[in-house]
């Protein structure tokens, strides 16, 4: 596939114009992507990281105390959020967040998206996957809009597999979430009532001819011989 024509004309085109294709890609992903927005859906992610790690550390420290407690080690917060492991409603605050921050920034995925589940199921996977990809940068530390000639394989290997996890676990992340279980199943339908027509001798004081508001006089002082 790499080796067709359509594709060598492709790599060609972004080769060449290398500037234009970064800064139209940029201008892209712009909309998936707000330090600002972060922050504000990122409350309830952020006390769910201090509980998790906080279930980490006394596990270990009770297993070293020689503690022989039964039962797995609760993952660290990095752990199940690059795994996507719903571990203490994981997936509902995940749900939570997308749907807060499409509130927040509704051009790329539109402004009833978040209004009924008809509706919100029409936006491409690829959508939220991609706000997914640069809301979990922002919670892990990541550089969010690393320069592109900084951009590493490591950074490479990390969006690629954020981004198929989130396709692989979308609908059982969204189905979980508060937010979208209180969205109703579709749009009611109005029935628009028809107006009446107009009545024959109806009489309607706007309807009639608007006053004349101005009168201009043409001088005419010509003879009848002219």
């Amino acid at each position: 596939m790499a080796k067709a024509n359509s594709c060598q004309l492709i790599l060609k085109y972004m080769l060449i114009n290398r500037d234009a294709f970064v800064k139209s890609y940029h201008d892209r992903m712009y909309y998936y992507s707000s330090g600002t927005k972060f922050c504000e859906v990122s409350l309830a992610l952020a006390k769910w990281q201090t509980t998790q790690d906080k279930l980490h550390d006394d596990y270990v420290l009770k297993h070293a105390e020689g503690d022989s407690t039964g039962g797995d080690v609760p993952p660290t917060a990095k752990h199940a959020l690059k795994r996507l492991l719903d571990v203490n409603g994981l997936y509902r605050i995940l749900g939570d967040a997308c749907i807060e921050f499409m509130k927040k920034k509704p051009q790329p995925f539109g402004m009833k998206a978040t209004v009924y589940r008809e509706v919100f199921w029409e936006v491409p996977t690829f959508k939220r996957a991609l706000f997914f990809v640069f809301f979990l940068r922002y919670t892990l530390g990541y550089k969010s809009q690393r320069n592109w000639k900084k951009f590493l394989q490591t950074d490479y290997k990390f969006n690629t597999r954020t981004f198929k996890r989130w396709e692989d676990n979308e609908t059982a992340i969204i189905e979980a979430c508060t937010l979208y279980q209180k969205m109703p199943e579709k749009p009611t339908v109005n029935v628009m009532p028809q107006k009446r027509g107009r009545l024959v001798g109806d009489s309607d004081p706007f309807s009639s001819d608007s006053p004349m508001k101005r009168r201009f006089v043409v001088q005419d002082d010509s003879t009848d011989s002219e």
